[in-house]
């Protein structure tokens, strides 16, 4: 049985896409800006060459690690199966599809958008098709490994439909928050396996 998400996973996640979200937009505005000012170009058109520098070093930087997660991850300990948001990410693997063919129809304006809408398409296929796995060195979702090591608590009530939040190292508190996306089945098992990393239950 997949995951569910609850209402803690979406507050949660909710929370984490307004700071992040607030970020970006902060950044990119701001560069785009400075930008501008010192070259000379209009504003939109530095906005779409500094979106475009920067969905690159996002591409990048999600394939990096994925492929540096997979090479340490580890022998697999228990397959979790298919996250709670898989529906969710194919759904949007399509629609970007779906947009970066509107875009290849466009006579201007295309190679942007196309680019951004092919890519992100492929960035959540990757997310989608992952499954939940407790590995040897960590636990693996969305495409990414979330070490031992990384992990400084967990919370659980231990309720079945109860979500497991962790507390990360991080350099702010805010951005090390998060949940474990474990199927009810396994909840148990996962906990035991963060205890004994010694990772502590609060």
């Amino acid at each position: 049985m997949a995951a569910r998400m609850t209402a803690e996973m979406w507050k949660i996640g909710a929370r984490n896409a307004l700071i992040a979200g607030l970020t970006i937009l902060v950044l990119l505005w701001g560069g785009t800006l400075v930008v501008s000012l010192l070259s000379d170009q209009s504003f939109m058109h530095t906005l779409g060459v500094v979106f475009d520098l920067f969905w690159i070093a996002v591409f990048t930087n999600f394939f990096i690690s994925w492929l540096w997660g997979r090479s340490v991850y580890g022998t697999l300990v228990l397959d979790c199966g298919p996250g709670p948001s898989r529906a969710l990410y194919i759904f949007n693997a399509a629609m970007f599809v779906v947009t970066g063919l509107i875009f290849l129809e466009q006579s201007s304006g295309a190679p942007l958008g196309y680019r951004f809408s092919f890519s992100a398409a492929l960035l959540y296929t990757i997310a989608g098709l992952s499954r939940v796995q407790i590995r040897e060195n960590g636990i693996w979702q969305g495409a990414t490994l979330m070490k031992w090591e990384k992990i400084l608590a967990f919370e659980w009530n231990g309720q079945v439909q109860g979500a497991i939040k962790v507390q990360l190292r991080s350099k702010f508190s805010f951005t090390g928050r998060g949940v474990l996306l474990i199927p009810d089945e396994h909840k148990e098992a996962c906990c035991r396996a963060l205890e004994a990393h010694g990772v502590a239950r609060v």
